[in-house]
């Protein structure tokens, strides 16, 4: 879970932190507020581009999170960590994790493991078949066998290419080795480091700063060190309250304080010195680390990589590349014979695979519906489309689809076709809903999922939301008050403008009044504010009577 949010000048956020809670975590306000925004940070820190206009300042955005248990071994970081992303007016970014310097990749890995985004037409699910298969396999408990066929899928894949290239003619494994050998040689002359291009950048934008930070730390140093300067002014006041104290012993205190003030002038002066020293770059040696920067840039370009590890990778993938092109003991025959075992294995397990699918699918299938019926569909159809091919995949023999009708003569379509917001993010609150019970742990964030329902089916949006949220932490973003009496924790985020600047405020309510006296705003001009304020009050009862069951 998200334990603490910080977010400093990020669109029109100055500086916040958001301490949230475990179960569901609705933020609501009125609109334009900056809702929204928030969201859209935390996809930020993991990745997501930055459309904002104005970047003079330098944007930071920040997570405590608390890893699941089943998590841990995995990211290799402990049970807590805190993830960070710094995008400078240059509009370059650095990525950290516990303070340590990382690549995307691996924060990228963090959040595909942890958190789903979900916004109105924004979910994988909607336009992965592989997606489908996979929530289909957790419910009907098969993914260890789905896991299993793919590695065989995988082995398969190998195999069949290094069938392929000991069957190469001899002109193209020569060609093809000479191609091999000359990237390797490449690489290897590299002398690649990890986290060689983020030191870098780190060093070359230090070094840009260089004149104007030696000038700052000589004309500091300046001040202090000339004369009737900082330091010559102390110790005259040092020499004068030791005549001082002589005179009346009250003033013993002031003498020992001025000493400290001698000592922390002199500490300053020692780090401002070395400092000083350290931006001691030359020119030659900045031209140097820019065409190292800009070689490294042209090697990631190269080899279609993001960062120095994804080089190292690529170095390691041609050694064994050239080595099993040079290879004469490669039995074909061999391999010829493990590819007919992996292939009756993959028979069997796709058989097995395309047997519980169908299966369990309608038990699936029923399930959906129940929770669409919750939703505010009256007559929905729901199912899962399976379709058996003569060629494998990743998956088996099955091409998976999830289709949908609001209508109980309506034709089944695909989920991508269903062209009404409200309706798709109603359907995959039901396909979270039905699939909570094994995505424990995570972390879910809904923008206005709730858009365009109202009444009692906004009441049951809610109910399962909390539902959901019992064993994954939910962010929300809401404009129905009916949903937000569900919240664990409620925040409600103001925009507000100080010396003709817009700036975003975030609270938590943490008594009943304010609980309702927002419940009560959300609402809106439908009520009279009594009748509102009236109407909060029975609903956030309604919902606690419900709680107690």
């Amino acid at each position: 879970m998200i334990k603490k949010l910080r977010i400093k000048n990020f669109a029109i956020i100055k500086d916040i932190s958001i301490d949230f809670e475990d179960g569901l975590n609705v933020l609501s306000g009125e609109t334009g507020a900056g809702k929204s925004i928030i969201v859209e940070s935390v996809s930020f820190l993991f990745g997501s581009k930055y459309y904002g206009k104005d970047n003079s300042n330098q944007i930071e955005v920040s997570a405590i999170i608390k890893i699941p248990s089943d998590l841990v071994k995995l990211f290799g970081y402990g049970d807590e960590i805190e993830i960070k992303r710094i995008y400078d007016n240059q509009r370059k970014s650095r990525y950290f994790i516990n303070s340590k310097p990382v690549s995307f990749s691996e924060v990228s890995n963090i959040s595909k493991h942890l958190i789903d985004f979900h916004s109105q037409m924004e979910n994988l699910i909607i336009t992965s078949s592989h997606v489908q298969t996979e929530i289909l396999d957790e419910y009907l408990g098969i993914s260890e066998i789905s896991k299993k066929f793919s590695t065989l899928y995988k082995r398969k894949k190998e195999i069949e290419e290094k069938i392929k290239m000991i069957s190469m003619n001899e002109e193209e494994k020569k060609k093809l080795l000479e191609l091999y050998t000359f990237q390797l040689n490449e690489l290897k002359s590299a002398n690649l480091k990890e986290n060689e291009d983020i030191e870098l950048e780190e060093f070359i934008l230090k070094a840009k700063n260089k004149n104007r930070v030696r000038s700052y730390i000589l004309e500091i140093l300046s001040i202090i060190n000339s004369d009737n300067g900082v330091y010559d002014g102390a110790s005259k006041i040092s020499r004068k309250l030791d005549e001082l104290k002589k005179l009346d012993s009250n003033f013993t205190n002031l003498d020992s304080m001025i000493e400290t003030v001698l000592e922390n002038l002199k500490e300053i002066i020692d780090t401002l010195e070395k400092n000083l020293t350290n931006y001691d770059i030359s020119d030659e040696l900045l031209d140097e680390y820019i065409k190292r920067d800009e070689f490294i840039k042209l090697l990631k370009k190269k080899h279609s990589v993001s960062d120095i590890k994804g080089l190292l990778l690529k170095l390691n993938e041609l050694e064994k590349s050239i080595s099993e092109i040079k290879s004469k003991d490669e039995n074909i025959e061999k391999l010829n014979k493990e590819l007919s075992d992996v292939l009756s294995e993959m028979e069997k397990l796709s058989e097995k695979l395309d047997n519980e699918r169908k299966k369990g699918s309608q038990r699936f299938s029923d399930e959906i519906v129940e929770e669409l019926r919750k939703l505010g569909f009256t007559n929905p159809s729901f199912c899962v489309g399976i379709e058996v091919s003569d060629d494998f995949n990743i998956y088996g023999k099955n091409d998976i689809e999830f289709l949908f009708s609001a209508n109980p003569d309506g034709l089944l379509s695909p989920l991508r076709n269903v062209a009404s917001g409200g309706e798709i993010s109603r359907i995959m609150l039901a396909i979270k809903s039905v699939s909570a019970k094994f995505g424990k742990n995570r972390i879910l964030i809904f923008d206005e999922i709730d858009s365009g329902i109202g009444g009692n089916t906004a009441f049951f949006v809610g109910e399962v939301l909390r539902d959901i949220s019992s064993s994954n932490q939910i962010l929300l973003i809401t404009h129905m008050p009916q949903v937000a009496v569900f919240a664990n924790a409620h925040f409600k985020v103001e925009k507000i403008f100080e010396k003709s600047k817009t700036n975003v405020i975030i609270k938590k309510l943490t008594n009943e009044k304010e609980k309702i006296e927002e419940i009560a705003r959300m609402f809106g001009s439908t009520y009279s504010p009594k009748t509102a304020i009236k109407h909060a009050k029975e609903i956030l009862e309604r919902v606690k009577d419900i709680n107690k069951k």
